[in-house]
């Protein structure tokens, strides 16, 4: 199951800004906006028409009830904690979804405590997902510590059919932007730089993968280099759908063909990437100091030696 964020429709102000509701509207506004939720399988156009329609009649705008969509979220929320024995029916994982969606459209840094606190506690996965999703509308790449963070609270050995979910969008979101050219060439290298050393280190054989054709489109240097030649070839790696082989096998077939001189070392474009096994063991610098001492010692003790050599011919 898959929910995806509509496209942002910005709703247009309906009535005069009103003060303040009443117990009655509140309760008017509640009612409409969970009937509105579980309204999906009309056509978007209808479905803003009519919450638009709603607005005018009651003088409100979309601000006015914005208080009562946060409201609304969490309570949808709370509604699905398993605890919760009293909880009343309903479809609360859709009014939740739709209520994130609704100010997530405002664009408005305010709603993003509540996006984080969702995108980490929310008792519904597909709920979490969406406060990730709607924290990347509002926020754009300024979304990348979140959501880093959000990916390494992750187990390493989460994912199944579909890799880990908080990945994949990330990744979706972000190659999107970079074929829009939306992002400039700091935040394109950042982000390549963090996918490489991901894959890197990871056990999961789903996240490399989606690393792995993430960095193919977003890095022309990562397609014949070193490290992928590396990840092709990874071991002991959590692999229930075999995608080592399925991906990563003929990969590591065609690179393997070429000449190490063609395959290009990422590490001089990023020098903070982890050393691979194949590496030539780097020489200790005190190792290094004793060598340098000592053939300067064996140089001058053989011109020494000439010069008495030559001193006593002249003798």
């Amino acid at each position: 199951m898959k929910r995806w964020i509509i496209p942002l429709v910005v709703l247009p102000l309906a009535g005069a800004c009103f003060a303040g509701m009443d117990s009655n509207q509140v309760m008017r506004v509640r009612k409409k906006l969970r009937q509105w939720s579980g309204a999906t399988c009309m056509p978007e156009n209808l479905r803003q028409a009519e919450l638009t329609g709603f607005l005018k009649r009651e003088n409100l705008t979309l601000e006015d009830i914005l208080p009562e969509v946060e409201w609304m979220a969490i309570t949808a929320n709370d509604n699905q904690d398993p605890a919760k024995q009293d909880a009343p029916q309903g479809d609360w994982e859709g009014v939740c979804n739709q209520m994130l969606v609704l100010l997530g459209r405002t664009q408005d840094k305010r709603w993003l405590p509540l996006f984080e606190r969702m995108a980490l506690t929310a008792h519904n996965e597909y709920n979490r997902l969406d406060a990730v999703r709607v924290h990347i509308v509002s926020c754009g790449f300024d979304s990348f510590p979140f959501l880093k963070r959000m990916i390494a609270l992750q187990p390493d050995d989460m994912g199944g059919e579909e890799g880990l979910p908080m990945q994949s969008l990330m990744l979706d979101w972000f190659l999107r932007r970079m074929s829009e050219q939306e992002l400039s060439e700091e935040q394109k290298k950042e982000l390549n730089g963090y996918f490489l050393a991901r894959a890197l280190s990871t056990t999961n054989a789903s996240a490399m993968v989606q690393a792995d054709e993430f960095l193919q489109r977003s890095l022309p240097a990562y397609t014949n280099s070193r490290q992928r030649l590396y990840l092709a070839g990874k071991k002991n790696m959590r692999d229930p759908t075999g995608q080592m082989d399925g991906h990563f096998v003929p990969i590591k077939a065609e690179l393997e063909t070429l000449p190490p001189s063609d395959l290009t070392d990422l590490r001089d474009s990023f020098p903070d990437l982890p050393p691979l096994p194949d590496d030539a063991p780097a020489r200790s610098p005190v190792k290094v100091a004793i060598a340098v001492g000592t053939g300067i010692v064996a140089v001058v003790a053989a011109w020494l030696a000439l010069r008495r050599r030559k001193v006593r011919k002249a003798a």
